[in-house]
């Protein structure tokens, strides 16, 4: 009688295990999976606008440099008619 008792209490027991693991399982996979979801989402619209803000300045970057340019030929002129101004 001991061990069929024994024995009834380890499949209960199993049992109960079984259970609570499937329904654990089935809980936190479906949050897990969602959280991830939503995760995934947030960087991809994170690389999105890094990437956007990086086009962006190169486009400044060489906006930039086209008056920078400007700038040293303007400076060049004037150092040319400062120069011919002393000569004359």
């Amino acid at each position: 009688m001991g061990f069929e008792h024994l024995i009834i209490l380890v499949v209960e027991v199993a049992s109960a295990v079984g259970v609570f693991y499937t329904l654990f399982n089935w809980l936190f996979k479906n949050a897990f999976r969602d959280a991830v979801v939503s995760l995934n989402d947030s960087v991809n619209t994170l690389s999105s606008n890094v990437a956007n803000q990086t086009k962006m300045l190169e486009k400044s970057l060489e906006q930039i440099e086209d008056i920078e340019k400007d700038v040293q030929g303007h400076e060049t002129r004037i150092q040319l008619l400062e120069h011919e101004r002393k000569e004359k």
